[in-house]
């Protein structure tokens, strides 16, 4: 399964001023670390995110804690989401 491929037709979970609700991709959570230059976080520290969203956390969220936060919490409305439908487990 691809949860890239899980973004699609979904509703924005980011969720910022200016949200366009859909269409979405897969946001990736950057932290150092973890991803950097040329590198994407894994897909599973990801949020689905409309274009205005994922423009906004791309651009700010160095520089914004409650960015940084709106953002963490959209990757736990997906996964918990992912849970719910049975896509991800958390054993």
């Amino acid at each position: 399964m691809s949860l890239r491929r899980e973004a699609i037709d979904r509703d924005c979970q980011i969720r910022l001023e200016g949200c366009g609700v859909h269409p979405c991709c897969l946001c990736h959570f950057r932290v150092i670390g973890i991803s950097g230059i040329g590198m994407k976080s894994p897909d599973i520290l990801g949020a689905w995110g409309c274009a205005s969203c994922h423009l906004k956390v791309d651009t700010t969220m160095r520089h914004d804690t409650e960015t940084q936060l709106d953002f963490a919490k959209a990757v736990f409305r997906t996964q918990a989401i992912l849970i719910k439908e049975g896509k991800i487990t958390h054993d």
